[in-house]
């Protein structure tokens, strides 16, 4: 089972914001980091992909510079797990 820990959304300028988050497997009642998850991000209101990025060895990922007003899905992919997406 795959879960994102912390989310958020922070503003770096007035029309840009900064995602980040860290991604955990669930295996047998114990969470461990999720490392080398491919984390892509994607604008839905203008059917627009935008950046991607890697997990590091503690899970963690982070994008800078997303566009504030959009519509965005997170895809989450990775050996050993099915892929997610989450609004």
């Amino acid at each position: 089972a795959l879960s994102v820990l912390t989310f958020g959304a922070s503003p770096l300028f007035a029309q840009y914001a900064s995602i980040s988050g860290v991604v955990t497997l669930e295996k047998d009642g114990q969470k461990t980091p999720a490392t080398g998850v491919l984390v892509e991000v994607f604008r839905t209101d203008i059917n627009a992909s935008g950046p991607k990025d890697t997990t590091d060895k503690n899970g963690r990922f982070a994008f800078a510079g997303v566009q504030l007003g959009g519509t965005y899905v997170l895809s989450f992919s990775g050996p050993g797990m099915s892929p997610t997406f989450l609004p």
